[in-house]
């Protein structure tokens, strides 16, 4: 059942990080250089699934802590 439980928060953050890429990506790159001075290509976050990954990775914890508050 744990084996489960995981599989749901993991494809969760997965999903939600996904949807967070691809609605902001226009809006990415100047972000990016506002805040670091680094320019990044256009197309970098739709092209690439690396920052998707990150995303994920930083979301689920969070969406694990939602998911015991909520359902326990």
């Amino acid at each position: 059942m744990k084996f489960n439980s995981r599989n749901v928060v993991i494809i969760l953050s997965l999903v939600l990080s996904y949807a967070i890429i691809h609605s902001t990506a226009e809006q990415l790159p100047d972000i990016f250089y506002s805040l670091l001075g680094v320019r990044v290509e256009e197309g970098f976050f739709i092209k690439y699934k690396f920052p998707v990954a990150i995303l994920a990775l930083l979301l689920f914890p969070l969406i694990n802590w939602l998911k015991k508050k909520l359902i326990l």
